[in-house]
């Protein structure tokens, strides 16, 4: 099994301009592998005016000046985590049913077991099958939500499962 790899490089002229093109330049990592960490959030994106934020899509554009950071660990990426449960959506915040084994949040080595990315997940990936048939883009369906999901963060409140939620939860 392959070691983790802690990774962090300043983009400089004349690199890669994408930044999966610029981790398998510089790692030994295939695409694919790169791919699948940027992901799961093992990858980062550090900008010149500071602040980093997690890259996702293997497309992004990288220039002079930014700074490109792997957290790379083989054991944490191939983790799975059961799914959590929304138990109801207050618009404000939102309750979520967390089993054991999922985590209340991720690392720098990643975030796809954690129940916050399961949250956004939810949240923000296009629900099409959803559409009423009367229903545009824009419109209301019967029950009163928008075809697509918010576009704000969901707050959680994380219920925990112990021995006496599992009972009343099934």
């Amino acid at each position: 099994m392959m070691e983790k790899i802690q990774f962090q490089k300043p983009v400089m002229p004349g690199d890669p301009k994408t930044v999966c093109d610029f981790l398998a330049h510089y790692t030994e990592l295939s695409k694919q592998k790169i791919k699948d960490a940027m992901k799961k959030g093992a990858v980062f994106l550090a900008r010149p005016q500071g602040g980093r934020q997690r890259v996702r899509r293997a497309t992004q554009a990288v220039s002079p000046g930014f700074e490109v950071l792997l957290f790379y660990d083989p054991a944490i990426l191939n983790l799975t985590a059961p799914p959590a449960e929304c138990m109801g959506d207050f618009h404000q915040y939102s309750v979520w049913y967390k089993p054991g084994g999922l985590l209340s949040q991720g690392s720098q080595w990643g975030d796809h077991c954690a129940c916050l990315r399961q949250a956004e997940l939810f949240f923000f990936t296009p629900k099409k099958s959803i559409f009423d048939s009367s229903a545009g883009q824009g419109s209301l369906r019967a029950d009163g939500d928008r075809p697509y999901a918010r576009s704000r963060r969901p707050a959680l409140c994380v219920v925990s499962a112990t021995a006496s939620d599992q009972a009343i939860h099934h």
